[in-house]
């Protein structure tokens, strides 16, 4: 009986260490990928990348383990990169 209590616990740290790690891991992704884009480079992590083509340019859009990085070489809408959430939306001219 005592020894099942230990394993319990043992394995109940294990996971626990896991968990931690996992997001440790999740977070430094996420901060490589920003020190990238704040330093006006591409990101280097993405799950996927998209191009969108328009008439007046381009909008690359990178999505990451949580994020999603823009960079638009439109007339209408100028920024070098925008990091954000994953539900951040595409930015548009404004009207």
């Amino acid at each position: 009986m005592i020894i099942e209590v230990k394993v319990v616990k043992i394995v109940k740290n294990i996971l626990h260490l896991f968990g931690w790690a996992i997001v440790i891991i999740w977070l430094a992704i996420i901060g490589f990928d920003f020190y990238q884009v704040s330093n006006k480079n591409e990101p280097k992590l993405c799950i996927k990348n998209e191009i969108k083509e328009y008439n007046d340019g381009n909008m690359h859009i990178c999505t990451g383990l949580g994020y999603k990085v823009y960079n638009s070489t439109r007339d209408s809408v100028r920024f070098e990169y925008l990091f954000g959430p994953f539900w951040t939306k595409e930015p548009m001219p404004s009207k």
